[in-house]
C-alpha cells in the first residue's frame, strides 16, 4: 500500500477508551512519503495526551516490517504554523513513532531515509519491544531515539540496525517535565547490540541527560547495555563527540535514596574515524555504576586510535580484515556473550 501527501500521519494505529486493548496489527511492505507528521505512528493513547507508567497498555502486539518511509514532517496546511526544534515550520514527529502505552512492538527491516526530525522513536510507556535490522539514512536529527518521556521505557532490544548520514546514531534520553516529582520515571533493560553507525555529523551513541528537560534526580536508569556496535566517522562536524555516556554519571540519588543510574555497560564496541582522531566523553573509569571494558578505541577525551582494518568501509563493509588488531577483542566479547 502507498500512502502519501498526508496533512498529518500516514498510517495511524491507536487504542481507544479506558482499559481497551487493540492487538495483532501488522503494517508491512507499505510506502509512505510526504507526511506532515509521522509516516507510521502506533500509539496506545493519542500522543498529545498524558500517560503514566501505571496506565493500561491500550495497544499491544504491533509489527512494523519491511516498509519504506521517507519525507516525513514536511510543511503542510496542518503544521505550517508549528515550529520545530530548528525554528522552522513543519511536523515535530518521527518517521516511525511508537508512543504512549504500547506493549510488544516489533520494528523490523524498514528503510527510513531522506526525512526530517527522527528516524525510529520509542517514547512514553513503551515496554517489550525490538528495533532490529532497519536501515536509516539521511534523517536530519537522530536515527534511533529511545525516550522515557515522563514515564518509562523497559525491555527494548536495538540490534543489527545501520544508521548513516544523520546528526546522531542512537540516543537514549528522558524528556520528563519540570514538575514531575515522582519516582515512576524509569529507563531499564535496554540492549543495544551489533549496530553500525557511520558518517554522522555529531555523535554515534549518546546516553543523554537532556539539557533542559531532565534536571531532577528522580526515577531509575538501570541495566543499559551497548555491545559490539561499530562507530565509523561519527563526528564529521569535528567539534562534538563520537560517543558520550558520562552525561548519566551526573545523576545522583532519587527520592528513595537509591542511585538513579546502575548497571550501565559498554563492551566490545569499535570506534574509528578516517583521520584517526576521536573525541569522546566516557569519563567513568572509577564509577562502579558503569562497566566500560573490552572495547576498541573507546577512551575518554580526544585520542588517536588504531585502525581496526575494516574490509571496505566506504562501501559499507565493516567486517574485519584478517589480522585486524580489533579482532581479538571482538572474539573475546562474542565468546563471553555466547557462553553467558
Amino acid at each position: 500500500m502507498t500512502v502519501e501527501y498526508c496533512w498529518r500521519n500516514g498510517i495511524f494505529i491507536a487504542g481507544h477508551g479506558e482499559n481497551t486493548v487493540t492487538g495483532n496489527h501488522i503494517v508491512e511492505d507499505c510506502f509512505t512519503q510526504h507526511t506532515g507528521l509521522s509516516g507510521i505512528l502506533a500509539c496506545g493513547e493519542r500522543p498529545e495526551l498524558p500517560v503514566s507508567p501505571t496506565d493500561p497498555f491500550r495497544t499491544r502486539h504491533i509489527t512494523i516490517r519491511n516498509n519504506e518511509v521517507t519525507q516525513t514532517n514536511v510543511v503542510t496546511d496542518y503544521n505550517d504554523t508549528i515550529t520545530n526544534s530548528f525554528g522552522e515550520p513543519g511536523g515535530v514527529g518521527e518517521a516511525i513513532t511508537v508512543a504512549n502505552s504500547v506493549q510488544h512492538v516489533y520494528v523490523y527491516g524498514n528503510n527510513v531515509h531522506n526525512s526530517r526530525q527522527y528516524g525510529i522513536d520509542f517514547k512514553n510507556h513503551v515496554v517489550d519491544g525490538e528495533i532490529h535490522g532497519n536501515r536509516i539514512d539521511r534523517v536530519i536529527r537522530y536515527g534511533i531515539y529511545l525516550d522515557a518521556g515522563e514515564t518509562d521505557i523497559r525491555r527494548i532490544s536495538v540490534k543489527d540496525n545501520v544508521v548513516t548520514h544523520c546528526r546522531a546514531g542512537i540516543v537514549l534520553s528522558r524528556e520528563e517535565d519540570d514538575d514531575d516529582s515522582g519516582d515512576g520515571l524509569v529507563f531499564e533493560d535496554i540492549d543495544i547490540d551489533n549496530n553500525t553507525l557511520a558518517h554522522l555529523s555529531r555523535i554515534g551513541i549518546h546516553f543523554q541527560r537532556h539539557p533542559s528537560k531532565d534536571q531532577q534526580d528522580i526515577g531509575h536508569i538501570r541495566r543499559i547495555r551497548a555491545r559490539l556496535n561499530t562507530l565509523y566517522n561519527t563526528n564529521t562536524d569535528g567539534f562534538y563527540r563520537d560517543l558520550n555516556i558520562d552525561d548519566w554519571a551526573t545523576f545522583g540519588t532519587n527520592l528513595a535514596g537509591q542511585p538513579i543510574v546502575d548497571g550501565i555497560e559498554l563492551r566490545g564496541n569499535i570506534a574509528w574515524n578516517p583521520d584517526g582522531d576521536m573525541w569522546m566523553r566516557a569519563n567513568v573509569a572509577d564509577d562502579a555504576r558503569f562497566t566500560v571494558v573490552d572495547n576498541f578505541n573507546v577512551a575518554d577525551g580526544q585520542t588517536t586510535g588504531i585502525d581496526p582494518l575494516f574490509k571496505d568501509p566506504l562501501k559499507g563493509d565493516f567486517s574485519l580484515q584478517t589480522g585486524s588488531p580489533a579482532d581479538p577483542v571482538i572474539r573475546k566479547v562474542r565468546l563471553l556473550l555466547t557462553s553467558a
